[in-house]
């Protein structure tokens, strides 16, 4: 399929959902707004890459959120959303949806009213025909975009699309830049300048925000001990999963799954604050 859910879900977000910086994001989001208001900012599409103007979110309302690219956002007062996060494999239809200056919108009712959009928030992991209809979504909304202005690079992002499907898929496992090169048939060296500039960070920053979002998603919904899941997410040990959660989330594992069960309760959907982007 050519849209592939990563996580979905129903979520009441307070005040505590903010992030100070800019935080990098691998993957494009899916938002409608059921009460409540938010603003959230996305950074411009590569080479430009500077912030776009933030997008207030707001009832009655569909977003899309593109990606990957750095991503800001806070909420004033309680914000309910259903959402989910996707990648899209096709190289044509993710150049479509990295091409966004911005975050797109559309009215509920344009799009066929509450029924049309009920399968959101079981894109990811619900019945086979939420799925179904959640990729149609997603390949409707696309379809309602501008086409992309040729910026040059899609002949090279379409030639990067395995390594960046073999990072999406397999981001658990044990995975280097020449093995990447390799796939796509580039040397070491060439590989990382043209993944850089085709999609504005480097292979591995983009290989360990994968790595280590799963692992905040792992921290908040479950017990399992830090060790296990510095081995589930690809670690190369414990301490080195706790040196870079640290650097970039901006606390330790321990301490970001006790500041979230606080924040739950407390009522808020995310601990704040949280890290800025990762280095590029």
């Amino acid at each position: 399929m050519d849209v592939r859910f990563l996580h979905s879900g129903s979520s009441t977000c307070r005040p505590g959902w903010w992030n100070v910086g800019w935080k990098w994001e691998p993957w494009c989001k899916l938002y409608r707004v059921r009460s409540g208001t938010g603003e959230y900012a996305v950074e411009a599409p590569a080479p430009q890459a500077s912030p776009a103007a933030a997008s207030a979110l707001v009832p009655g309302r569909l977003y899309l959120i593109p990606a990957p690219r750095l991503h800001r956002h806070r909420c004033p007062s309680a914000l309910a959303l259903d959402w989910c996060h996707f990648t899209l494999e096709d190289p044509e239809l993710a150049a479509r949806a990295g091409s966004l200056a911005g975050i797109a919108s559309w009215s509920v009712e344009e799009l066929g009213g509450d029924r049309a959009l009920a399968a959101v928030p079981n894109a990811a992991h619900g019945p086979a025909g939420d799925r179904l209809r959640s990729a149609a979504l997603v390949l409707r909304l696309l379809a309602d975009l501008p086409d992309p202005a040729d910026d040059g690079l899609a002949p090279m992002r379409a030639k990067l699309a395995p390594a960046v499907f073999r990072l999406t898929q397999a981001f658990q496992e044990d995975i280097d830049v020449p093995s990447l090169a390799r796939l796509v048939g580039l040397s070491p060296g060439y590989f990382q300048e043209q993944f850089r500039r085709a999609h504005g960070t480097s292979p591995h920053s983009f290989l360990l925000d994968l790595r280590l979002g799963l692992a905040r998603r792992l921290l908040r919904d479950g017990s399992e001990p830090v060790q296990a899941i510095a081995k589930r997410c690809g670690f190369s040990s414990p301490v080195h999963f706790s040196r870079l959660f640290s650097r970039h989330v901006g606390s330790s594992p321990q301490r970001y799954r006790a500041a979230w069960r606080e924040s739950l309760a407390g009522g808020a959907e995310t601990p704040a604050p949280a890290a800025g982007p990762l280095r590029r």
